[in-house]
């Protein structure tokens, strides 16, 4: 497909990110209605952890998982870490390494993250009925796995 200024908008990158920008934005926007102020960007970071828990992740790990420079990385987790959400402790094995895990008030925000999430999911899905919701989940899984492939074969 040629891009051309009338297509533009039309296109898969360009619906995909506008989509997640503001996915982002609304769920945001819902955690503040609810007393929570995080970073869009550091949603992730918490969902990450969780599905490792009860695992502590390097942080090392935890920046190649979330596609952060180490600077980036370290920026979120102090964030994090003073509003009590996330702790660091020395790698006893390796003494240059944090461990990262969620603390209890952590998983009580994450909780919290869920619930907006979900509330702003349904509205997003607002009007698209059961079928078409699930043909637009698995063609984002095939274009990620796609995509992925192309990325391992490249790599």
């Amino acid at each position: 497909m040629q891009f051309t200024a009338e297509n533009i908008t039309s296109s898969i990158g360009y619906l995909m990110g506008k989509a997640h920008r503001l996915l982002r934005e609304a769920i945001s926007h819902e955690l503040l209605k609810n007393g929570v102020e995080i970073a869009p960007g550091y949603m992730p970071l918490m969902g990450i952890l969780a599905l490792h828990a009860p695992k502590k992740l390097s942080q090392r790990t935890l920046g190649e998982l979330m596609e952060l420079d180490r600077h980036r990385m370290s920026r979120a987790l102090n964030e994090l870490q003073q509003k009590g959400w996330v702790s660091l402790a020395c790698n006893p094995k390796n003494k240059r390494e944090n461990l990262v895990e969620m603390t209890h008030e952590g998983k009580d925000v994450l909780k919290t993250i869920g619930h907006c999430a979900g509330i702003v999911i349904e509205e997003a899905y607002d009007g698209v009925d059961a079928k078409s919701r699930q043909i637009t989940e698995n063609t984002l899984h095939q274009i990620i796995t796609n995509l992925h492939k192309n990325e391992l074969q490249e790599g």
